[in-house]
């Protein structure tokens, strides 16, 4: 292992010294003639085309010269071109790491990974050969196919064991606990291995991708502290400016959410109309559950049956629960809460996506929750069904949880 990721080293080193320009050869098998091709910059949004082309019995070809060692890229098929209309299109889409060498890229029309995503992956059907920097994130990719393999396989056999029974009321909480605790074990493995990657490879923009991912797919679960490290990795160069740009951007964002940084004192609106602080609700000396959703929004629906069995459990001197609604008219939410009938503390944002719940918690997307310990300051985030038992376990202890 020692010797393969020197080797890397040695590769990636050298690959900066390329710089005659790159061709990309491509086959697309069952591609009718004079399909069109785009080759697309993925390195701002939104993306911006580089070049376009047609093909002729099945294959493509670009040519051309990138302005820094490595780019990431994307080549874009239109394999419908006679409609005309955007929703109706089915665009393939395969993004890679480009260099300043010769690659070549193929696969047949049926198999190539859609533009909007797959129900399974077709993202390893693509033979996709020539850039130093592509293998180098191949490398990775394999290095930690395992361990991703088994983080999906458990996430799977919790969605069956208990996702989908609890949406009809049936709570298998011991089975659920179990295996959210060991998914969360093995994620924890996986960041560990993903930092010790890109602590040994941090001179190429594909380490900063996997950080970048990295940082997204753990909210509310790394410190300000690991968030700094990440980004103190990287060392902003013309090549890579604009990449290391948006790690930084991305860990900012993520701090405000971090394990140990204190929750955010906003204004809302009470059930009663009233404006209140936040702070309120907060009770000192004992954790805070805050949950944020919406009227309209069908999975911060479907918990809610969960979070009333949590509440009917465990200790209200132990556990204090908060609703915080994202609906931005006031009649929905009222008629959502007659009809969920939930009996803890129900807040509201007027003012929806606009307003300063989403500024405050950077919220990108509900249901989304946080929890607060006794002093105030954020233990965990993005916890829901048998995650969030598992995680309330560990902080309050099995006794809180008896008859569960």
């Amino acid at each position: 292992m020692k010797n393969t990721l020197v080797l890397f080293l040695f590769v990636i080193f050298f690959s900066n010294s390329y710089g005659q320009g790159f061709q990309l050869l491509g086959t697309v098998e069952g591609a009718k003639d004079r399909t069109p091709i785009k080759l697309m910059d993925q390195d701002t949004y939104p993306y911006q085309t580089l070049d376009s082309t047609i093909t002729k019995d099945g294959k493509f070809q670009f040519k051309g010269t990138l302005n820094q060692p490595e780019k990431y890229l994307a080549v874009m098929i239109d394999p419908n071109p006679e409609i005309k209309e955007e929703r109706g299109k089915e665009y393939k889409m395969y993004d890679f790491f480009a260099t300043n060498t010769n690659m070549s890229i193929n696969c047949s029309l049926a198999d190539f990974p859609s533009m909007y995503g797959d129900p399974v992956s077709k993202y390893d059907n693509v033979q996709f050969s020539g850039s130093i920097a592509q293998e180098m994130y191949k490398f990775f990719k394999d290095m930690t196919s395992a361990s991703t393999k088994k983080v999906d396989g458990l996430w799977k056999d919790y969605l069956n064991a208990y996702h989908r029974p609890a949406m009809y009321g049936i709570f298998n909480t011991e089975v659920g606990v179990a295996l959210a605790k060991e998914r969360a074990e093995e994620k924890r493995k996986l960041n560990e291995m993903t930092v010790r990657f890109l602590e040994k490879f941090n001179n190429s923009i594909v380490s900063v991708f996997i950080a970048n991912n990295l940082i997204n797919s753990n909210r509310s679960e790394l410190t300000a502290q690991q968030l700094d490290h990440l980004v103190g990795l990287f060392k902003e160069t013309p090549a890579n400016k604009v990449w290391v740009e948006e790690l930084k951007r991305t860990a900012d964002k993520q701090k405000v959410l971090a394990v140990g940084n204190a929750y955010h004192d906003i204004e809302l609106t009470d059930s009663q109309k009233k404006t209140v602080k936040l702070s309120q609700f907060v009770k000192k000396g004992q954790y805070t559950f805050l949950e944020f959703w919406a009227s309209w929004c069908s999975p911060c629906r479907a918990e809610i049956p969960h979070l009333k069995h949590l509440y009917e459990f465990v200790p209200k001197e132990k556990l204090n629960f908060v609703s915080i609604s994202m609906d931005d008219n006031v009649q929905n939410w009222e008629k959502a809460m007659n009809e969920e009938k939930m009996p803890w503390v129900q807040l509201n944002d007027p003012k929806g996506f606009k307003g300063q719940v989403k500024e405050a918690y950077q919220i990108t997307g509900i249901p989304f929750s946080l929890i607060i310990d006794p002093e105030g300051k954020i233990v965990a985030g993005a916890l829901r069904g048998a995650a969030l038992d598992a995680k309330l376990i560990d902080l309050l202890g099995e006794d809180a949880f008896k008859g569960m």
